[in-house]
């Protein structure tokens, strides 16, 4: 690196907040959705409806963390005045959404074995993680980002544990014969959750390469106009 360049650490103040409101509540619908689908696949016969239905909570579920997460991009605003490959941004769907079918698979099953719900919840913390960076990596402004290990660390950590989390709730719930409802709002908002926690997290780990001795000047000329 050149003696005139310096990381600094992302500022909040880079953030559209209206974006970040919008990203979360997509990763919040989404996931409920995806758990309300779920419910009702549950209880509907083998065949075409149920096979359509589980199909819809992969693509509500898989296709809600990819939305949170460029939503979330466009909010920032180094990555928001700069450009994305077509190429990278659509294949990172591809990690949320194998995850989600995985989860979706186990959602479905009547009963679930302990080795099922941990392997569900597994998938989608890393599908989470993966589709994330996966999705960075697509940002042109992806070279000028560094992650501390700390801060990427907890992110890896928390999004893992609410991931296993939200999918031993639903299981919970159901035993206990809680009203669909309400496995809807809470499983399905611990999902929601998972995703926008793990990404805003991930996003606070970031250092942005700037010129050194003029650090907010070089702030800006990563992050635009003020």
């Amino acid at each position: 690196m050149s003696d005139d360049l310096t990381y600094v650490h992302m500022q909040w103040e880079w953030m559209d907040p209206q974006l970040v409101v919008i990203s979360i509540l997509v990763a919040l619908v989404t996931a409920m959705l995806a758990v309300h689908v779920c419910t009702r696949a549950q209880r509907t016969a083998p065949g075409p409806r149920r096979t359509g239905m589980a199909a819809a909570g992969v693509l509500l579920l898989g296709g809600g963390i990819w939305s949170m997460h460029f939503i979330g991009m466009q909010a920032f605003t180094p990555c928001a005045a700069g450009t994305f490959s077509i190429l990278h941004s659509a294949l990172s769907a591809l990690p949320s959404l194998l995850a989600a079918g995985v989860v979706v698979h186990t959602l479905l099953l009547q009963q679930a074995q302990w080795w099922r719900v941990l392997l569900s919840g597994v998938a989608l913390g890393l599908g989470v993680a993966s589709m994330h960076f996966w999705g960075m990596f697509a940002s042109d402004a992806a070279y000028l980002m560094h992650h501390a290990p700390k801060g990427l660390l907890l992110a890896l950590g928390l999004g893992l544990a609410m991931a296993l989390f939200s999918v031993v709730l639903y299981r919970r719930m159901q035993s206990v014969g809680a009203r669909p409802m309400l496995i809807t709002l809470v499983s399905g908002g611990v999902m929601g959750a998972t995703t926008a926690s793990m990404h805003y997290i991930a996003m606070d780990a970031i250092y942005i390469l700037v010129g050194q001795g003029d650090s907010e000047a070089g702030a800006r000329r990563c992050t635009g106009p003020p």
